[in-house]
């Protein structure tokens, strides 16, 4: 095994994953909206929604879109309650299954 080449340097020669361009953002944030739009959420939550299917956490949201920690997670909860979801992977799960 030659250990002498650096993982790193790979990466910047590598492609983008082909679900980090651009359309392919694009799309998933069609599918967030759909999901919103779907279970009535609020702009608000499904600002937040879309942080979260991302797989951020609150307090990543929390400084993404300038609201306390407490706001973030009660944004959560009601955004867990009203798709009647139980995890974070449930909402990513959920965005997936959408078709456009």
């Amino acid at each position: 095994m030659d250990f002498s080449r650096s993982i790193f340097a790979e990466e910047a020669v590598a492609p983008a994953p082909a679900d980090d361009t651009p359309a392919a953002r694009g799309r998933f944030r069609q599918r967030c909206e759909i999901v919103g739009n779907t279970y009535l959420l609020s702009r608000r939550e499904s600002e937040v929604m879309y942080y979260l299917a991302r797989g951020y956490k609150s307090s990543h949201i929390q400084q993404q879109l300038y609201i306390s920690e407490g706001t973030a997670k009660t944004h959560i909860r009601h955004i867990y309650r009203k798709l009647n979801i139980h995890s974070q992977q449930d909402l990513i799960h959920l965005i997936d299954e959408v078709e456009l």
